[in-house]
Protein backbone atom coordinates (compact mmCIF):
# COMPACT_ATOMS: atom_id res chain seq x y z
CA UNK A 1 0.00 0.00 0.00
CA UNK A 2 1.41 3.51 -0.94
CA UNK A 3 0.10 6.41 0.67
CA UNK A 4 1.38 8.98 -1.30
CA UNK A 5 -0.62 11.90 -0.10
CA UNK A 6 -1.60 11.15 3.01
CA UNK A 7 0.07 13.33 6.43
CA UNK A 8 0.47 11.92 9.70
CA UNK A 9 -0.05 14.29 11.61
CA UNK A 10 1.65 13.84 15.08
CA UNK A 11 0.04 15.74 18.16
CA UNK A 12 1.64 16.29 21.41
CA UNK A 13 -1.79 17.69 23.55
CA UNK A 14 0.47 17.92 26.02
CA UNK A 15 2.44 20.25 24.83
CA UNK A 16 2.19 24.22 26.01
CA UNK A 17 1.10 25.85 23.12
CA UNK A 18 -1.43 22.79 21.49
CA UNK A 19 -4.46 23.40 20.64
CA UNK A 20 -5.84 20.56 18.85
CA UNK A 21 -9.11 22.84 17.52
CA UNK A 22 -6.48 25.46 16.20
CA UNK A 23 -4.51 22.40 13.98
CA UNK A 24 -8.01 20.73 12.91
CA UNK A 25 -8.79 23.57 11.40
CA UNK A 26 -5.94 24.85 9.91
CA UNK A 27 -5.09 21.06 8.15
CA UNK A 28 -8.35 21.19 6.54
CA UNK A 29 -7.43 24.75 5.79
CA UNK A 30 -4.05 23.99 3.78
CA UNK A 31 -4.45 20.34 3.35
CA UNK A 32 -7.87 19.58 2.18
CA UNK A 33 -6.77 17.53 -0.92
CA UNK A 34 -4.55 15.05 1.41
CA UNK A 35 -5.49 12.54 3.67
CA UNK A 36 -5.30 13.23 7.01
CA UNK A 37 -4.16 11.82 10.17
CA UNK A 38 -4.61 13.31 13.34
CA UNK A 39 -2.49 10.68 15.90
CA UNK A 40 -2.24 11.58 19.42
CA UNK A 41 -0.19 8.39 20.75
CA UNK A 42 -0.63 8.45 24.86
CA UNK A 43 2.54 6.38 25.66
CA UNK A 44 6.00 5.44 24.13
CA UNK A 45 4.35 1.88 22.74
CA UNK A 46 1.12 3.49 21.20
CA UNK A 47 4.02 6.07 19.17
CA UNK A 48 5.82 2.89 18.17
CA UNK A 49 2.83 0.97 17.17
CA UNK A 50 1.69 3.91 15.41
CA UNK A 51 4.77 4.92 13.07
CA UNK A 52 5.13 1.38 12.22
CA UNK A 53 1.79 1.63 10.53
CA UNK A 54 2.97 4.73 9.00
CA UNK A 55 6.21 3.00 7.49
CA UNK A 56 4.43 -0.10 6.49
CA UNK A 57 1.74 1.94 4.21
CA UNK A 58 4.60 4.32 2.92
CA UNK A 59 3.18 7.25 4.61
CA UNK A 60 4.85 10.07 2.46
CA UNK A 61 4.94 12.68 5.10
CA UNK A 62 5.34 12.52 9.26
CA UNK A 63 4.80 16.52 10.93
CA UNK A 64 6.03 16.40 14.15
CA UNK A 65 3.89 18.61 16.41
CA UNK A 66 4.97 19.27 19.89
CA UNK A 67 8.55 20.67 21.27
CA UNK A 68 12.28 19.39 21.53
CA UNK A 69 10.90 16.32 23.95
CA UNK A 70 8.31 15.24 20.83
CA UNK A 71 10.63 16.05 18.47
CA UNK A 72 13.15 13.58 20.08
CA UNK A 73 11.05 11.08 21.30
CA UNK A 74 9.77 10.54 17.84
CA UNK A 75 13.57 10.95 16.03
CA UNK A 76 14.45 7.91 17.80
CA UNK A 77 11.69 6.15 15.81
CA UNK A 78 12.80 8.02 12.22
CA UNK A 79 16.52 8.12 11.81
CA UNK A 80 16.30 5.08 9.57
CA UNK A 81 13.04 5.98 7.88
CA UNK A 82 12.89 7.37 4.27
CA UNK A 83 9.39 9.08 5.00
CA UNK A 84 10.04 13.22 4.79
CA UNK A 85 9.56 14.91 8.30
CA UNK A 86 8.26 18.31 8.73
CA UNK A 87 7.70 20.07 12.37
CA UNK A 88 5.07 22.39 13.60
CA UNK A 89 6.36 23.81 16.98
CA UNK A 90 3.87 24.14 19.54
CA UNK A 91 6.52 23.64 23.08
CA UNK A 92 8.08 25.68 25.39
CA UNK A 93 11.79 26.76 24.42
CA UNK A 94 11.20 25.05 20.55
CA UNK A 95 15.09 25.46 20.33
CA UNK A 96 15.46 22.93 17.41
CA UNK A 97 12.65 24.96 15.67
CA UNK A 98 13.94 28.86 16.60
CA UNK A 99 17.55 27.45 15.32
CA UNK A 100 16.37 26.41 12.19
CA UNK A 101 13.89 29.31 11.56
CA UNK A 102 10.84 26.84 11.74
CA UNK A 103 7.61 28.95 12.83
CA UNK A 104 4.41 28.13 14.34
CA UNK A 105 2.63 28.79 11.44
CA UNK A 106 0.41 26.66 9.24
CA UNK A 107 0.79 28.45 5.36
CA UNK A 108 4.88 28.32 6.20
CA UNK A 109 4.22 24.46 7.00
CA UNK A 110 2.55 24.23 3.70
CA UNK A 111 5.01 25.96 2.04
CA UNK A 112 7.73 23.95 2.92
CA UNK A 113 6.08 20.57 2.07
CA UNK A 114 5.27 22.19 -1.19
CA UNK A 115 9.19 23.27 -1.85
CA UNK A 116 10.59 19.51 -0.60
CA UNK A 117 14.17 21.38 0.46
CA UNK A 118 15.58 19.62 3.67
CA UNK A 119 18.24 20.99 6.06
CA UNK A 120 20.28 18.47 7.78
CA UNK A 121 21.36 18.59 11.53
CA UNK A 122 23.56 16.55 13.49
CA UNK A 123 22.46 14.57 16.32
CA UNK A 124 23.92 13.47 19.61
CA UNK A 125 24.08 9.76 20.56
CA UNK A 126 24.33 9.50 24.12
CA UNK A 127 24.77 5.66 25.39
CA UNK A 128 22.14 4.22 23.15
CA UNK A 129 19.32 7.17 23.02
CA UNK A 130 19.75 10.37 20.75
CA UNK A 131 19.72 14.05 21.38
CA UNK A 132 18.60 16.64 19.18
CA UNK A 133 19.36 19.94 20.66
CA UNK A 134 21.35 20.44 24.21
CA UNK A 135 21.30 18.63 27.30
CA UNK A 136 23.23 18.77 30.68
CA UNK A 137 23.67 17.70 34.36
CA UNK A 138 24.05 19.05 37.78
CA UNK A 139 22.11 22.57 38.04
CA UNK A 140 20.12 22.26 35.01
CA UNK A 141 18.94 18.89 35.34
CA UNK A 142 17.38 20.37 38.46
CA UNK A 143 16.04 22.49 36.13
CA UNK A 144 14.68 20.77 33.66
CA UNK A 145 12.81 18.22 36.30
CA UNK A 146 11.68 20.92 38.31
CA UNK A 147 9.86 22.25 35.20
CA UNK A 148 8.25 18.83 34.05
CA UNK A 149 7.28 18.17 37.86
CA UNK A 150 5.43 20.96 37.84
CA UNK A 151 3.52 20.63 34.34
CA UNK A 152 2.69 16.81 35.79
CA UNK A 153 1.82 18.08 39.47
CA UNK A 154 -0.18 21.34 38.56
CA UNK A 155 -2.88 21.99 36.05
CA UNK A 156 -2.50 25.72 36.68
CA UNK A 157 1.19 25.63 35.31
CA UNK A 158 0.68 24.66 31.59
CA UNK A 159 -1.45 27.73 31.50
CA UNK A 160 1.53 29.74 32.60
CA UNK A 161 4.10 28.41 30.91
CA UNK A 162 1.54 29.53 28.14
CA UNK A 163 1.60 32.91 29.34
CA UNK A 164 5.83 32.86 30.23
CA UNK A 165 6.72 30.92 27.58
CA UNK A 166 10.51 30.30 27.61
CA UNK A 167 11.22 32.37 30.57
CA UNK A 168 9.65 29.72 32.54
CA UNK A 169 13.20 28.10 32.76
CA UNK A 170 14.74 31.28 34.14
CA UNK A 171 12.14 31.36 36.59
CA UNK A 172 12.96 27.92 37.75
CA UNK A 173 16.62 28.59 37.81
CA UNK A 174 16.36 31.28 39.77
CA UNK A 175 14.64 28.67 42.58
CA UNK A 176 17.23 26.58 42.55
CA UNK A 177 19.67 29.06 42.79
CA UNK A 178 18.77 29.99 45.91
CA UNK A 179 20.00 27.07 48.16
CA UNK A 180 24.11 26.28 48.59
CA UNK A 181 25.36 25.62 45.60
CA UNK A 182 25.73 21.49 44.82
CA UNK A 183 29.46 20.90 43.23
CA UNK A 184 30.63 17.39 41.80
CA UNK A 185 33.45 16.08 40.27
CA UNK A 186 33.57 14.77 36.43
CA UNK A 187 35.91 13.05 34.44
CA UNK A 188 35.55 14.73 30.92
CA UNK A 189 37.48 12.96 28.02
CA UNK A 190 37.56 14.01 24.63
CA UNK A 191 39.16 14.91 20.93
CA UNK A 192 41.67 16.97 23.23
CA UNK A 193 42.46 15.39 25.98
CA UNK A 194 40.94 14.86 29.23
CA UNK A 195 40.41 16.73 32.58
CA UNK A 196 38.85 16.29 35.73
CA UNK A 197 36.42 19.26 36.87
CA UNK A 198 34.69 20.07 39.88
CA UNK A 199 31.18 21.74 38.40
CA UNK A 200 27.31 22.95 39.32
CA UNK A 201 26.60 21.52 36.55
CA UNK A 202 27.58 21.00 32.59
CA UNK A 203 25.87 21.16 29.31
CA UNK A 204 26.37 19.40 26.06
CA UNK A 205 25.05 21.40 23.43
CA UNK A 206 24.39 20.41 19.63
CA UNK A 207 23.27 24.00 18.88
CA UNK A 208 23.75 27.57 20.54
CA UNK A 209 21.35 28.77 22.57
CA UNK A 210 19.51 26.96 25.07
CA UNK A 211 15.81 27.32 26.66
CA UNK A 212 15.11 29.55 24.01
CA UNK A 213 17.53 32.32 25.92
CA UNK A 214 20.75 31.36 26.95
CA UNK A 215 23.75 31.61 24.32
CA UNK A 216 25.62 28.97 26.07
CA UNK A 217 27.49 28.08 23.02
CA UNK A 218 27.36 30.59 20.63
CA UNK A 219 30.59 29.15 18.08
CA UNK A 220 28.73 25.80 17.98
CA UNK A 221 27.17 24.88 14.48
CA UNK A 222 24.63 22.48 13.94
CA UNK A 223 25.96 20.11 10.89
CA UNK A 224 29.99 20.43 11.49
CA UNK A 225 30.62 16.89 12.97
CA UNK A 226 30.54 18.29 16.54
CA UNK A 227 29.02 19.84 19.41
CA UNK A 228 29.91 22.10 22.52
CA UNK A 229 30.74 21.25 26.51
CA UNK A 230 30.34 23.76 29.02
CA UNK A 231 31.73 23.27 32.16
CA UNK A 232 30.66 25.51 34.95
CA UNK A 233 33.19 25.94 37.52
CA UNK A 234 32.35 29.18 39.57
CA UNK A 235 32.66 29.08 43.02
CA UNK A 236 31.16 31.68 43.98
CA UNK A 237 27.60 31.55 43.47
CA UNK A 238 27.75 35.63 42.40
CA UNK A 239 29.82 34.38 39.65
CA UNK A 240 27.77 32.25 38.45
CA UNK A 241 24.97 34.11 38.39
CA UNK A 242 26.74 36.68 36.33
CA UNK A 243 28.15 34.01 34.04
CA UNK A 244 24.51 33.10 33.63
CA UNK A 245 22.99 36.69 33.60
CA UNK A 246 25.51 37.27 30.67
CA UNK A 247 24.61 34.66 28.74
CA UNK A 248 21.06 34.91 28.73
CA UNK A 249 21.93 39.00 27.55
CA UNK A 250 24.16 36.81 24.66
CA UNK A 251 27.26 38.78 25.40
CA UNK A 252 29.76 36.79 23.34
CA UNK A 253 32.66 37.26 26.34
CA UNK A 254 32.65 33.53 27.42
CA UNK A 255 36.74 33.21 26.62
CA UNK A 256 37.35 35.93 29.95
CA UNK A 257 35.32 33.78 32.24
CA UNK A 258 38.29 31.71 33.21
CA UNK A 259 35.68 29.71 35.60
CA UNK A 260 33.64 28.63 32.33
CA UNK A 261 35.58 26.04 30.04
CA UNK A 262 34.12 25.60 26.63
CA UNK A 263 35.70 22.01 24.79
CA UNK A 264 34.37 21.47 20.87
CA UNK A 265 34.70 17.79 20.41
CA UNK A 266 33.26 14.88 18.45
CA UNK A 267 33.18 12.54 20.54
CA UNK A 268 33.22 12.37 24.92
CA UNK A 269 33.32 10.59 27.88
CA UNK A 270 31.96 12.31 30.99
CA UNK A 271 32.61 10.20 34.15
CA UNK A 272 31.31 11.31 38.01
CA UNK A 273 34.38 10.55 40.03
CA UNK A 274 32.28 9.44 42.96
CA UNK A 275 30.83 6.62 40.44
CA UNK A 276 27.35 7.69 41.65
CA UNK A 277 24.76 7.95 38.57
CA UNK A 278 24.15 11.61 36.58
CA UNK A 279 20.97 11.87 35.89
CA UNK A 280 21.51 13.47 32.08
CA UNK A 281 18.62 15.60 30.92
CA UNK A 282 18.49 15.90 27.03
CA UNK A 283 15.77 17.55 25.07
CA UNK A 284 13.91 18.76 28.08
CA UNK A 285 13.43 15.35 29.03
CA UNK A 286 15.37 12.03 31.22
CA UNK A 287 17.11 11.13 28.85
CA UNK A 288 20.14 8.67 30.27
CA UNK A 289 21.27 7.40 34.04
CA UNK A 290 24.04 6.46 34.17
CA UNK A 291 27.53 7.08 36.08
CA UNK A 292 29.44 6.80 32.53
CA UNK A 293 28.10 8.67 29.88
CA UNK A 294 29.30 8.48 26.16
CA UNK A 295 28.95 11.16 23.89
CA UNK A 296 29.04 10.70 19.79
CA UNK A 297 28.18 13.68 17.03
CA UNK A 298 25.98 11.74 14.65
CA UNK A 299 26.99 13.52 11.58
CA UNK A 300 23.47 15.40 9.64
CA UNK A 301 21.79 12.24 10.70
CA UNK A 302 18.39 13.77 10.60
CA UNK A 303 16.77 15.54 7.78
CA UNK A 304 13.86 17.81 7.92
CA UNK A 305 11.56 19.89 5.72
CA UNK A 306 12.83 23.59 5.25
CA UNK A 307 10.36 26.11 6.88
Amino acid sequence: MNNSNTISFYFNPYASGANISDVRNNLFKYFRRNEIKIKMPKSIEELKKELAIDKSQNTELIVISGGDGTINCMAQELLDSSMKIAIYPTGTANDFASQFKIKKCFKCLKESIVSGNFFESDIIKVNDQFMITNGGMGLTTEVALGVNRLREKYKWFKTFMKLVGSQVYSFILALKLLPRLKFREYVVKHDNGEGVYKASFIMVCNQPVIGGQFNVAPETKTGDGKFNISIFTHKKKSKLIKAILKLKAKDFWQNTDEELVHIESSKARIRSVDQKNIVFFGDGDHLVESNDLNFESMYRKLRILKS
